[in-house]
C-alpha cells in the first residue's frame, strides 16, 4: 500500500475511532443468539408435533434460518467483533460453530480469518476462491483442463444446484480433516484443539445419538439430511453473492503487492437486504466495511458505510453494491461464464459496475447534502440558543 494511501486509511480508522464504531454490541447480538437457538428450537417442535407436511415444511425452514443466523453469528464471534472479553467470542464460537452446527471451529477460524480476509479471492491462497476439483469460478482451469475435466467445467453451471445439496456436509467433512490434523501435530495441537473436539462430540451426542434413541435412526436421518440439503443453499445465499459475481474480480498473489486497500475494495461487492434478511445476514452483507473493519461489530455498519464509500470515491478505490437476489444470480452466472484472472489490479473506472455505482452514490449524497447541513445548522442555532439562556441566567 503507498504512502499516501495508507496516511488515508490511518485517517479513516481515526474517524471510525471518534464516531464511536469501536463500540461493542455485545448485549445485541448476543440477544439474536438466543433468538436463532430459539427459532431453531420452535423449527424442531414443529417437525415433533405436528402431522401435516406444511407445518413441518415450515419448521424446516426455520431451522435453516436458525442454524445459518448461528453460522453468521458465530462468525462475528470468530473476529472477536462481539465482546471485549475473549472468552466471551470464543465461547459464542464453539457453542455456534462446533456445538450447535457440528463444524469444527478451529477450521472456520483458520479458514476464514486467517486465509481468506488477508488474501481475498487471491488465486492459489484464497480456498474461498478454489472450488477445484468439482468447479471453478476462472477461465484459467478451464483453459488448461482437458477431455472429460474441460467438458464438465463447459457445463458445470447446469449441474450446480444439485451438486450444491452437499456443500453442508463438506464443510462438515472438511471441519473434523482439519481438527484431527490439528490434533495429531504436537506443534499445533493447544487447550483451543481439545475444547474444539469437546463440542464437536456433545454435538453428536445431542443432536443425533440422543435423538435417535428416542425417534429413531430413519426419522433423524431424515430430519438431519434436509437439514443440512437446505442450509447448503442458504449457505451458498449468504456468503457466495460477496465475492463469486464478476464484479468480485480474482487476481494473482503477485497483484496484491502494496495494494491492501484495493485488494479488499475490488475483490468484493456488498449486497442489499431487508431487515429479515439483515438480521440472518449478520454485517456479511455489508462484504466491504467488513473487511477492511473486522473487528467493528456488524450492527455498525450501516452508519458506517456512507463514510467509508465517500472515502472510496475520493481516494479511488471502487465501492460497489447490488441488491441481494441480483448478487445471488450473478454467482450461479459466474458458474456459466468464469472470470478472467487479473495480473495487476485494473483502473477503477473499467471494474464491472464501479463507474455505474460511484456516480450513483455521488448523486446520492449531493441529494444528501442540502439535509445535512440544514440538521447542521439546527444543531448550531440549538448551540447558540442554550449559550444565550445560559448567559442571560448568569446575568
Amino acid at each position: 500500500m503507498s504512502k499516501e494511501a495508507n496516511q488515508d486509511f490511518a485517517r479513516l480508522r481515526e474517524q471510525v475511532r471518534r464516531a464511536g464504531f469501536g463500540r461493542k454490541t455485545t448485549a445485541i447480538i448476543i440477544g439474536e443468539c438466543v433468538l436463532f437457538v430459539a427459532l431453531t428450537m420452535a423449527g424442531v417442535a414443529l417437525v415433533i408435533v405436528s402431522d401435516l407436511l406444511i407445518v413441518k415444511a415450515i419448521g424446516m425452514i426455520l431451522v435453516a434460518y436458525g442454524c445459518m443466523g448461528l453460522s453468521t453469528n458465530g462468525h462475528t464471534a470468530s473476529h472477536h467483533a462481539i465482546s471485549n472479553t475473549p472468552w466471551v467470542d470464543e465461547f459464542i464460537m464453539y457453542f455456534d460453530f462446533s456445538f450447535f452446527l457440528g463444524v469444527s471451529g478451529n477450521y472456520w477460524r483458520h479458514k476464514h480469518v486467517v486465509v481468506h480476509h488477508p488474501n481475498p479471492n487471491v488465486i492459489g491462497v484464497d480456498d474461498d476462491a478454489d472450488l477445484r476439483p468439482v468447479f471453478t469460478l476462472n477461465d484459467r482451469d478451464l483453459a488448461n483442463a482437458s477431455g472429460l475435466v474441460k467438458w464438465w467445467y463447459a457445463h458445470q453451471g447446469y449441474f450446480f444446484p444439485i451438486v450444491l445439496l452437499g456443500n453442508s456436509f463438506g464443510v462438515a467433512f472438511k471441519g473434523w480433516r482439519f481438527l484431527i490434523r490439528e490434533l495429531m501435530d504436537d506443534e499445533r495441537r493447544n487447550r483451543q484443539s481439545w475444547i474444539d473436539l469437546s463440542c464437536m462430540i456433545a454435538h453428536w451426542i445431542v443432536w443425533m445419538i440422543i435423538p435417535i434413541a428416542i425417534f429413531g435412526f430413519a426419522n433423524v436421518a431424515l430430519f438431519f439430511v434436509v437439514q443440512m440439503f437446505m442450509m447448503s443453499y442458504v449457505m451458498f445465499a449468504l456468503f457466495a453473492p460477496a465475492h463469486y459475481p464478476e464484479e468480485a474480480i480474482q487476481v494473482t498473489k503477485d497483484a496484491t503487492r502494496d495494494n491492501y486497500l484495493m485488494l479488499q475494495t475490488a475483490t468484493a461487492v456488498n449486497f442489499e437486504t431487508g431487515p429479515i434478511g439483515r438480521l440472518l445476514c449478520g454485517g456479511v452483507e455489508f462484504q466491504i466495511e467488513h473487511h477492511l473493519f473486522p473487528w467493528i461489530s456488524p450492527r455498525h455498519y450501516p452508519q458506517l458505510a456512507p463514510m467509508l464509500r465517500q472515502f472510496c470515491e475520493e481516494h479511488g478505490y471502487p465501492y460497489r453494491s447490488q441488491g441481494w437476489g441480483i448478487a445471488t444470480w450473478k454467482s450461479v452466472v459466474t458458474l456459466f461464464k468464469p472470470k478472467t484472472i487479473e495480473e495487476e489490479f485494473p483502473a477503477v473506472e473499467n471494474l464491472p459496475l464501479a463507474a455505474h455505482y460511484q456516480q450513483k452514490s455521488r448523486l446520492l449524497r449531493e441529494a444528501e447534502a442540502p439535509l445535512a447541513k440544514a440538521a447542521a445548522a439546527s444543531r448550531s442555532e440549538g448551540s447558540l440558543s442554550e449559550a444565550s439562556l445560559s448567559e442571560a441566567s448568569l446575568s
